[in-house]
């Protein structure tokens, strides 16, 4: 398996993502230029990986960066999407200052702020929960929202299995059975290519692509008919080899 649609996909990312110009304090623009950012590195780190047919990491990296992409796709639909996202950060920082707050060790450097900040971010997102008419956003609800929900139940739901303690994930990983032996081979750090691999090299370059033209959507920026230009391209090169 070839990467090379992978690699072409990232430098053209690296190269325009300069180009990209947001306007200042401005938490649509800053969110979705952060998280186009954040797919790029991503992105990156799965080709390495994948180059070396390093899988198990490489398949939890893609799971995140699914979830960063959704995001963006939800901002792109939405400029009030920030308020979701803004409500997952103030409850993330809510639950390391309770931690904090109880004696968790982890968290000892954040319990001079309990006392003011719990009782502050607590109101913030009451605020945010009744703008929003929900009280949270599940990672289901997101993928539904950018109308995924077909690749939640199906392509997220086996990144998670990858990503957690599945039993029938490290069976397949570690484990290799020799029909003519009658033997069971236990194997780590297995460098051989899987069938898979074209799949989601192919579709992780689709989603970068993509994403760059949701930004420039975002943005309002003129070359985004060059990320058009070139998510055709790769959808022209995945048929070759798929």
């Amino acid at each position: 398996m070839s990467s090379e649609v992978l690699k072409k996909a990232i430098e053209f990312a690296n190269e325009h993502v300069v180009q990209l110009e947001m306007q200042n304090n401005y938490k649509y623009h800053a969110y979705s230029v952060g998280l186009y950012c954040s797919l790029i590195e991503l992105s990156q780190s799965f080709e390495i990986l994948t180059r070396d047919y390093v899988h198990t990491g490489a398949l939890v990296l893609f799971r995140s960066f699914m979830e960063h992409y959704v995001d963006l796709k939800n901002l792109r639909n939405s400029e009030g999407y920030v308020d979701v996202l803004d409500l997952d950060n103030g409850y993330s920082h809510l639950k390391q200052l309770k931690q904090a707050k109880d004696g968790n060790p982890y968290f000892s450097s954040l319990v001079y702020l309990a006392a003011t900040e719990i009782p502050r971010i607590q109101e913030e997102n009451k605020k945010l929960a009744e703008k929003l008419g929900k009280k949270r956003y599940s990672v289901l609800d997101k993928f539904q929202l950018a109308g995924m929900e077909n690749e939640y139940k199906g392509l997220y739901a086996y990144l998670c299995s990858e990503a957690h303690s599945s039993l029938s994930s490290i069976v397949k990983r570690h484990f290799r059975k020799d029909d003519a032996k009658d033997h069971v081979e236990l194997v780590v750090h297995a460098s051989e290519p899987c069938e898979s691999d074209i799949f989601y090299v192919a579709n992780m370059a689709l989603y970068l692509s993509h994403a760059g033209s949701l930004v420039c959507e975002i943005l309002d920026s003129d070359i985004k008919s060059k990320f058009d230009e070139h998510t055709q391209s790769i959808q022209n090169s995945a048929s070759k080899i798929t």
